[in-house]
C-alpha cells in the first residue's frame, strides 16, 4: 500500500519529508483534534494538497482539496484526478478492514 501511495505522490512530485517524526508519511501536520487531522504538502509542479480527515460516530470522513498555483500545477492534476478519486475509497475500505473502527 505505502508503495502504491509513494509512486502517486512522487508523480506529482510532492514534497515530503519522511523521515520527520512530526509528519505523517512525510505530510505536514496543519491542524489536529481528538477526531480529525489535516495534512498538507507543495508540489514542485505548483500544486498544494491539502487531506483532512474527520472521525464521527465510527465514521471516517475524508476530503482532498487542491491549490493550483500555476497552470503546470493544474496540468498535472488533471489527468491524476480520476485515478485519485477511484482510489481513495478503496484505500479507504482496506484500512477500515485492516484496523477496524474510528478511534473512540
Amino acid at each position: 500500500m505505502r508503495l502504491f501511495l509513494s509512486l502517486g505522490w512522487g508523480v506529482l512530485l510532492l514534497e515530503l519529508r519522511r523521515r520527520d517524526p512530526d509528519r505523517v508519511l512525510g505530510w505536514a501536520v496543519a491542524a489536529s483534534g481528538p477526531d480529525s487531522l489535516v495534512l498538507r504538502a507543495s508540489s514542485r509542479w505548483g500544486l498544494v494538497s491539502t487531506l483532512t480527515f474527520t472521525c464521527r460516530d465510527d465514521t471516517l470522513s475524508f476530503a482532498t482539496a487542491i491549490r493550483f498555483r500555476n497552470r503546470l500545477g493544474r496540468a498535472i492534476w488533471w489527468p491524476a484526478a480520476p485515478i485519485h478519486r477511484l482510489s481513495v475509497p478503496l484505500l479507504l475500505r482496506w484500512a477500515a478492514r485492516r484496523n477496524g473502527e474510528c478511534p473512540a
